[in-house]
């Protein structure tokens, strides 16, 4: 049975999912995960979705592709619009901005909370995901970094338990994630020094501002950056 090749940030997501789970995949575009977890017998069955019809003619194809039509159903769905509570084991909500993933959640209700995984890839502002995770109910139970050429992936996985969260430490806890600053993966350092120097320009472009609040806005960012560097 042929095995479609994944990149390290989609090897990284597959390696994520539980053994014999149902599993969709949220925003499928190519279907290469569903594909690679029923064909190696990861997952016992796959739902690839996606809102556009062009890529779900692509996962189409790669189903076809790798002969596992029987287990890999395709779903046109805005989100989670067109599922239903406890449908799937596992949701991947993956390549997508973190704004949208915690808005695909939100409006997903009941079907979000009743999976008993989530594996979440932002592709941008991780900061919203974990934040949206701690303030309804989910735990972050890991987090991990992949790496593709020049950039770095923020992979998270949490399950809804209910639990109420206290004592956030923000730097910690959504600007860099906790479960990062506890394992401290392959290219930590040089992830947390990339959001250092997102700071670092925020300061800069604000030292030639004339806000009002500049010098509270200022104090703020430097004792956040000041966090960050301890953890180096």
């Amino acid at each position: 049975m042929k095995i479609p090749k994944l990149t390290p940030r989609l090897a990284l997501i597959a390696s994520l999912v539980p053994k014999d789970v149902i599993v969709a995949d949220i925003g499928t575009d190519h279907a290469y995960i569903p594909a690679y977890l029923v064909n190696s017998g990861v997952a016992k069955h796959a739902i690839a979705s996606d809102i556009l019809d062009g890529p779900l003619k692509a996962a189409r194809e790669t189903v076809e592709h790798y002969g596992c039509g029987d287990k890999v159903e395709l779903r046109k769905s805005d989100g989670l619009a067109e599922f239903s509570a406890g449908e799937a084991d596992t949701l991947i909500i993956a390549g997508m901005g973190g704004v949208l993933i915690a808005k695909i959640l939100e409006n997903g209700g009941d079907v979000a909370k009743s999976a008993k995984r989530l594996i979440l890839q932002p592709m941008t502002a991780a900061y919203e995901v974990r934040k949206y995770l701690h303030e309804n109910g989910y735990f972050i139970t890991e987090e991990h970094l992949a790496r593709e050429g020049d950039k770095l992936y923020n992979v998270i996985v949490a399950e809804p338990r209910g639990e109420k969260h206290e004592n956030i430490d923000e730097v910690a806890d959504y600007y860099v994630g906790r479960r990062l600053i506890e394992t401290r993966p392959p290219h930590f350092i040089e992830y947390v020094r990339k959001i250092i120097n997102k700071f670092e320009v925020k300061l800069a472009g604000l030292a030639h501002s004339s806000a009002e609040e500049l010098d509270m806005i200022i104090t703020a960012i430097e004792q956040i950056l000041e966090n960050l560097e301890g953890l180096l």
